[in-house]
């Protein structure tokens, strides 16, 4: 009998839900076609973090069963007793509870927007000189509501705060001024179903898909790719909303992730829509301050 907890997990929700469509072994996450919402599209919504002990549904509605919650409501749910049961003798007590927590993003401790910093203390000056260096306006500032800290986790760093739709902040990224590593570094909260500054997103129009929140400061209507991938959730949104073209302008060492960008937005109905930046290398968007128009690529 295998004793292995994962594994053990892993096999019921095979047995319930089909072999994955995609699984990432080391962060323990599996995604599956949705029994509620998914009706033959094999967009694998579905995810569910084995290690955490939670699942997501990232189409179906909030009072679907499939929505979100802990493997323990899950396997109540939608389990026979037996399933519920090996689950209960695994994790024990204390890990299946439901705690439906909604965790709340704050701006880091000492944030401080670029409109009140005062000119003659060092670090603002410091701050101040950088941003302007790269050619960050008063009007840009204001727009997007860029500050800084210089006290706790993220001290001397520059802060872009994101806002989702209703304009409640859901995430922010903080790069130092300074010398500190790494250069980057994002807040405590998940990333994953985050679409960078949602509100200021215009979905009639074209939709610029780039590397970091400095490039979005200089093309509008942009989405940030916020890691390694841009997570199948925001592709989703920018599928099923955008009306316009996509405009793919990552960074010239990004190759391989654009494409597989255009691979995944280029069907349906935004076939013939998806465009790629082939950009001068060294070059990223914001160095070249948006000016952007004669570097699109011809996709064979």
């Amino acid at each position: 009998m295998n004793t292995n907890p994962q594994e053990v997990v892993l096999k019921m929700l095979v047995n319930i839900l089909g072999e994955p469509k995609r699984k990432s072994e080391k962060r323990q996450q599996y995604a599956f076609n949705c029994p509620a919402c998914d009706l033959g599209r094999n967009k694998a919504n579905l995810e569910i973090n084995i290690g955490d002990a939670i699942y997501h549904c990232w189409s179906c509605e909030p009072e679907s069963d499939f929505h979100k919650g802990s493997l323990y409501k899950f396997f109540k749910n939608h389990g026979s007793k037996d399933d519920l049961k090996i689950y209960k003798i695994f994790f024990g007590h204390s890990t299946h509870k439901e705690l439906e927590v909604e965790h709340k993003v704050e701006l880091p401790e000492g944030f401080i927007s670029f409109e009140d910093i005062v000119p003659f203390y060092p670090p603002h000056n410091q701050a101040n000189k950088y941003i302007r260096s790269r050619g960050v306006t008063d009007d840009i500032i204001k727009k997007y509501k860029i500050g800084l800290t210089t006290k706790g986790k993220f001290a001397n760093r520059i802060i872009f705060p994101s806002y989702d739709k209703n304009g409640e902040l859901n995430f922010f990224v903080a790069r130092t001024w300074a010398s500190l590593k790494p250069k980057y570094l994002n807040c405590d909260s998940p990333k994953t179903d985050v679409l960078f500054n949602e509100h200021l997103i215009d979905w009639e129009k074209d939709i610029y898909i780039v590397e970091g929140p400095f490039d979005s400061l200089f093309v509008e209507n942009s989405v940030v790719v916020l890691g390694s991938e841009l997570h199948h959730s925001v592709l989703e949104k920018i599928y099923n909303n955008c009306k316009a073209n996509v405009i793919i302008g990552l960074d010239p060492d990004a190759k391989k992730k654009a494409e597989k960008i255009y691979h995944e937005l280029n069907a349906g109905r935004l076939w013939g829509k998806i465009k790629m930046l082939s950009l001068p290398e060294g070059e990223d968007i914001a160095s070249l301050k948006g000016n952007v128009s004669n570097y699109f690529k011809i996709i064979k």
